[in-house]
């Protein structure tokens, strides 16, 4: 369970939650790895390729790091993430009370997202910016180009003669 979370992942980096684990608000996963039945506090980012064992109980506001790995079976805290303990008989009563008295976890399955490209913002030359009317005007402003290719491409402009580079 997932609320207010962000999760990323890719198949360079992917990222896998395991069985009915469970994640506090505002959480961040980039690209690690979450057992089964592990509890994440409120707040905790998981960097990427950091990895979770099965029952691992993350406090609020807990950062862990970058390839960092944690077993089974313990409580970690802080920024960045350090074993505090083992996980106790009370801890597990606690963990199964959530979750009306079961532990089990349901056959492995796995669900695929698929790979989106999402369009590069678009932006208006410094030239635009400097000339409020024309960057607010739609018929004046026939010219943008992606964040992601930063050449100079005024001549394409359709209205009026094309600006030199300063």
């Amino acid at each position: 369970m997932l609320e207010n979370s962000v999760i990323v992942g890719n198949a360079v980096i992917p990222t896998v939650i395991g069985r009915r684990s469970v994640f506090g608000h505002r959480c961040t996963v980039i690209g690690a790895v979450a057992g089964d039945l592990c509890e994440i506090g409120n707040a905790s980012i998981l960097m990427p390729g950091a990895r979770l064992g099965d029952r691992v109980l993350l406090g609020e506001g807990t950062l862990v790091p970058a390839g960092t790995t944690l077993p089974s079976d313990v409580v970690a805290v802080g920024r960045p993430a350090r074993i505090i303990r083992s996980v106790s008989a009370d801890d597990l009563r606690r963990l199964a009370a959530l979750r009306d008295g079961d532990l089990s976890v349901p056959p492995r399955t796995a669900i695929t997202v698929e790979q989106t490209q999402e369009p590069a913002p678009r932006r208006a030359h410094s030239h635009c910016r400097a000339d409020p009317g024309h960057a607010g005007d739609p018929a004046r402003h026939t010219h943008h180009h992606d964040l992601s290719d930063d050449r100079n491409i005024d001549s394409q402009m359709t209205l009026g003669e094309p600006r030199q580079r300063r």
